[in-house]
């Protein structure tokens, strides 16, 4: 009668213990993907090599001619469409990087720019993308003015101001993360 009453607590310690688990886990998860219980659960968030990115981010280093490999990634993927994303490149307009150049003796606000992605190489794949910074601020600005002569642009290399955001929209739009970035030399 001793053996059986071993076995039954056992089995209850094991079954307590498997809950206590299931229930620490859903916790973290939860405290991961609300970013401390702050906002409302993520479902959309991308990786970085070891780097998790759930929300904006500032001041991400990209490395010039370096290829970044951004997987797309949900936590409830029912019907196995949620993988699917835009990306673009913007300016990212703070204080700091807030700047007006001049094109054949007309000035422009960088801000005003709709996209920079000419300046970046962007190979979509359906859970993946492959990103590369493969020039400085001046030459990005030169693709979108071929023939003129462009003056007063900042050097976005090596300077740590974040001049470039990294936008990658849900397929559905509903949620967007922002990843303002700096360029560096190797």
């Amino acid at each position: 009668m001793s053996k059986r009453k071993s076995t039954n607590n056992f089995s209850t310690l094991l079954s307590s213990l498997f809950i206590l688990l299931l229930v620490v886990g859903v916790v973290g998860f939860l405290f991961i993907f609300t970013e401390n219980f702050t906002t409302p659960l993520k479902n959309f968030y991308v990786s970085c090599g070891n780097d998790t990115i759930i929300s904006d981010r500032e001041n991400f280093d990209i490395v010039i001619g370096k290829e970044y490999k951004f997987e797309i990634k949900t936590n409830l993927d029912v019907d196995g469409t949620q993988n699917k994303y835009i990306v673009s490149v913007v300016p990212n307009e703070t204080s700091t990087t807030a700047f007006t150049y001049d094109v054949d003796g007309t000035q422009y606000n960088y801000a005003d720019l709709q996209t920079l992605a000419k300046g970046f190489s962007i190979s979509a794949y359906e859970d993946y993308f492959i990103f590369v910074a493969n020039m400085d601020l001046k030459d990005i600005l030169q693709f979108y003015y071929p023939t003129s002569t462009i003056s007063n642009v900042p050097t976005a290399l090596d300077s740590d101001c974040p001049y470039f955001r990294l936008v990658i929209k849900s397929g559905d739009l509903t949620e967007t993360i922002n990843i303002n970035f700096n360029i560096k030399s190797e």
